[in-house]
C-alpha cells in the first residue's frame, strides 16, 4: 500500500517517540502502521550491488527507485525530529506521569499483537513450528527486559559502539533500541547528549547506526522473505514478551548507586496496581491510567481500519 510522503512523516514521528521510551520499540510502530516491509526492503537495498553501481554511475533516477530514497528520507526526518523534539517531553512524562504512559503503550502493543496474528491467521494455517517461534519471540524478550542496567565510565567509542547494536533492536518489534541503550548503561549519555546537541558523540552514534541498520536490515529481509511465517510468528512473539517489562506497576525490590552517586532502582517486579497502591502508599493512577490504556488500543482499531496493515 502506497502512502503520501506526509503519512509516512508522521509515522517517522511514532516511531521517533517510541525509539525514545526503554521497553518501546519503533520497530512495532512500523509494523503496526503498515510499513515495516517496505522499511527493511528500503533499508535493504541500498547496500546491492546494482544500487551502487547506479550510484557510481549517477543514474540518480534509477537510485532513488531502488532504494525508495524518498520514502526513506522522509520517514527518518520524521523519526530524527520526533527524537530531538520530545526527548525532554518523554523524559517528563516518565517522570510525572510514568503509569499512563506505560498503560497507553500496552494496550498499544496488546491490541497490535492480536491484530498482527489475526493478519497471520488468514495468509493460511498456522504450522506448528510457527507457535515455536512465536513462544522463542517471547521467551527472548523475557530474557532481555530481565537483564540489569549496566554502569561505567562512557567513552567516546561507546557511542558508536551502543548505535550500531541499538538500532538493531529499534528496528524489530518488542526489542527496544532504547532499553538495550539502558542496559549498556548508554541511555542517559544518549539522551543527555541530544539535549545539549553534542555534536561529536551524536555523529558517533548516528555513525554506529548507520553500519548496524545497514548491516542487519540484509539478515531482516532475507528472512521475512524466505521464511514470512516463521519471522513474524517471532516478531510477534518479541512484542508479546515485552508486556512484562513495559507493565506500569512494579514494586523495586533492590536499589544500586549509580556512577553519580544517586540511589536508583536495580531489581523490579511487576504487580497488580492495588498491591503497588498497599506496598508503596502512593497512588496507582488506575482510572487515568485505564483510559491510557483503552486509548492504545482505540490507536491500534483506527490503524486497522485507516492505515491498514500490510499484508505479509
Amino acid at each position: 500500500m502506497k502512502y503520501s510522503l506526509f503519512q509516512v512523516y508522521w509515522r517517522g514521528l511514532a516511531m521517533g517517540a517510541a525509539d525514545i521510551v526503554p521497553g518501546v520499540s519503533g520497530g512495532t510502530i512500523a509494523l503496526i502502521t503498515g510499513i515495516y516491509d517496505r522499511f527493511i526492503n528500503s533499508l535493504t537495498s541500498i547496500g546491492h550491488f546494482e544500487t551502487l553501481r547506479d550510484l557510481k554511475c549517477l543514474n540518480i533516477k534509477r537510485f532513488i527507485a531502488r532504494t525508495d530514497l524518498f520514502f526513506l528520507m522522509t520517514l527518518f526526518a520524521g523519526i530524527l525530529t520526533s527524537v530531538i523534539g520530545l526527548a525532554s517531553l518523554i523524559t517528563y512524562l516518565l517522570v510525572n506521569y510514568p503509569h499512563p504512559l506505560w498503560a497507553f503503550f500496552l494496550g498499544l502493543i496488546l491490541a497490535s499483537s492480536w491484530v498482527l496474528f489475526q493478519d497471520l491467521k488468514a495468509q493460511g494455517p498456522v504450522t506448528h513450528l510457527t507457535y515455536v517461534f512465536l513462544i522463542f519471540g517471547i521467551a527472548l524478550a523475557l530474557i532481555l527486559g530481565r537483564m540489569t542496567p549496566q554502569d561505567f565510565q562512557v567513552q567516546h567509542w561507546h557511542y558508536f559502539a551502543g548505535g550500531a547494536v541499538a538500532i538493531c533492536a529499534m528496528i524489530l518489534p518488542g526489542v527496544s533500541g532504547s532499553f538495550l541503550l539502558l542496559m549498556l548503561g548508554l541511555y542517559g549519555p544518549v539522551l543527555a547528549a541530544l539535549k545539549n546537541f553534542d555534536v561529536i558523540n551524536l555523529a558517533l552514534f548516528c555513525g554506529g547506526c548507520g553500519i548496524g541498520l545497514l548491516s542487519f536490515s540484509h539478515l531482516l529481509s532475507w528472512c521475512l522473505r524466505r521464511y514470512p511465517q516463521l519471522s513474524y510468528g517471532f516478531l510477534i512473539g518479541l512484542m508479546l514478551g515485552a508486556i512484562e517489562k513495559i507493565w506500569p506497576w512494579k514494586i523495586i525490590i533492590s536499589t544500586r548507586i549509580n556512577s553519580k552517586g544517586e540511589l536508583v532502582p536495580f531489581i523490579q517486579e511487576a504487580v497488580m496496581p492495588w498491591v503497588f497502591q498497599q506496598d508503596t502508599g502512593t497512588s496507582a493512577n488506575i482510572a487515568v491510567s485505564l483510559f491510557s490504556f483503552g486509548l492504545g488500543l482505540l490507536c491500534i482499531l483506527f490503524a486497522g481500519r485507516l492505515m491498514k496493515v500490510d499484508k505479509i
